[in-house]
C-alpha cells in the first residue's frame, strides 16, 4: 500500500487531534503517502510533514453540494488512492466512500460509539469512550496498516521563543455557548493573574470573538485573537507556561504543542473522548455532578440548555477557585524545577 486518502473534513479541533495518529501511521509505515482531505483553511496545519500531502475542501464553493463532491471525486481519482480511510463519517464523506467504492477501492471508517454516547447522555458515569485519537489509529489499523500514536508534541513549525515573565495563555469562547465559562469567573481570574504577580495573559479566539474579548484586556492582558496567522499564532501559543480553554480547538492546540491545558468542561463532557492529548485528567476541570445533575447533556456543545430555570448551571457552578488552584499548583512546579 502506497498512497491512502484520509477524509476528515470538519471541526478544527477534531482534524488537529489526526495529527498524531497521521504522523505515527507514517513512521510505522516507511515509504507510505498520505493525501489528507479537510477543509481548506485547516491544511496549513499539515503542510511541511515528509509524506502528507493536505488537501484542501471547499463546500461553499468548488465542492458545493453532490456535483462538487463528483469533481471532487474525480480528481483525487487522479492521484492512484489505494484506500480510504474515514475519520469523519458524515454524508459528505459517505458520498466519497461510496463513489471510491463503486472504483473497487476499500473504505474503512471510523466508529462512533454511538449506544455508548446515548448512555453518558442518559446520567451513565461509568462509560468512557476511548479518545478520539485511538478511534482514529483503530480505523487504520483495520485497514491494516501500523499505527503508534505520536507522544511527543506535534508542534513541527519551530521551537517556542525565549521568554523572562510567565505567560497564561486563556481561550475563553467557544463555538457553542454551552461551552463557555461564566465570563465573570474568567474577569475574577484574570485579576488574580494580573495583581503583582508579573505574569502575562493572553487571549486567543477567532477573528468573530475578538470584540468579545477587548473589555477583558486591562493592563497586563493581551488579546491575541485574529492577530496572527494560524501557524503564528500556533507558535504563541506553544510559547505558553499553561493553558487554560474551554473545549473548543485551542484546547487541543495547546495540548498537541505539550503545553500544560487546563480544560474546562460545560454541556459537553471529557468522557466522549475529545479531551486534550497526554493531559492529565485532574487538569479537565467541570461542576460537581451532585450539584449539577444535568450534564453532560451534549456530545459536541450544540444542543441548547435544556434547564428551565438557572440557565447553564454547570458553568455558574465551576467556580474559579478551582481554576485558580489548579494554574497555581503547574506553575508552582514550573518554578521549583
Amino acid at each position: 500500500m502506497k498512497t491512502i486518502l484520509v477524509i476528515r473534513l470538519s471541526s478544527l479541533g477534531d482534524v488537529l487531534l489526526t495529527l498524531p495518529v497521521c504522523l505515527g501511521v507514517l513512521e510505522s509505515n516507511p515509504g507510505l503517502t498520505i493525501l489528507f482531505l479537510t477543509r481548506k483553511q485547516f491544511t496549513v496545519y499539515f503542510e511541511g510533514i515528509p509524506g502528507l500531502v493536505p488537501l484542501g475542501f471547499e463546500p461553499h464553493h468548488h465542492h458545493s453540494g453532490f456535483h462538487g463532491l463528483f469533481r471532487l471525486w474525480l480528481d483525487l481519482r487522479k492521484h492512484s488512492v489505494e484506500r480510504v480511510i474515514d475519520l469523519h463519517g458524515v454524508i459528505r464523506s459517505y458520498i466519497l466512500d461510496l463513489l471510491f467504492l463503486l472504483s473497487f477501492k476499500p473504505v474503512s471508517r471510523v466508529y462512533k460509539y454511538r449506544r455508548l454516547r446515548h448512555r453518558i447522555l442518559c446520567g451513565d458515569r461509568s462509560v468512557k469512550l476511548p479518545h478520539a485519537t485511538e478511534r482514529y489509529a483503530d480505523t487504520f489499523r483495520r485497514a491494516g496498516l501500523q499505527v503508534k500514536i505520536k507522544t511527543e508534541p506535534c508542534f513541527h513549525f519551530g521551537g517556542s521563543k525565549p521568554r523572562t515573565v510567565c505567560r497564561i495563555g486563556i481561550a475563553p469562547l467557544a463555538r457553542h455557548s454551552t461551552k463557555i465559562w461564566n465570563l465573570n469567573y474568567l474577569e475574577q481570574i484574570i485579576a488574580e493573574f494580573t495583581a503583582n504577580r508579573g505574569y502575562e495573559v493572553h487571549l486567543f479566539g477567532s477573528a468573530e470573538e475578538r470584540e468579545k474579548l477587548e473589555p477583558l484586556a486591562v493592563a497586563g492582558v493581551t488579546n491575541q485573537a485574529s492577530v496572527l496567522d494560524p501557524l503564528g499564532e500556533w507558535e504563541l501559543i506553544a510559547s505558553m507556561d499553561v493553558f487554560i480553554s474551554m473545549d473548543s480547538a485551542n484546547m487541543h492546540l495547546a495540548s498537541l504543542a505539550g503545553i500544560p491545558t487546563i480544560s474546562l468542561w460545560g454541556s459537553t463532557d471529557p468522557a466522549f473522548g475529545f479531551f486534550p492529548l497526554h493531559q492529565p485528567c485532574d487538569l479537565s476541570l467541570s461542576a460537581n455532578p451532585d450539584e449539577v445533575e444535568c450534564r453532560p447533556c451534549s456530545v459536541y456543545g450544540k444542543a441548547p440548555c435544556r434547564r428551565r430555570t438557572e440557565k447553564m448551571l454547570c458553568m455558574d457552578r465551576l467556580y474559579p477557585e478551582l481554576v485558580l488552584t489548579k494554574t497555581e499548583e503547574i506553575l508552582s512546579a514550573i518554578r521549583n524545577k
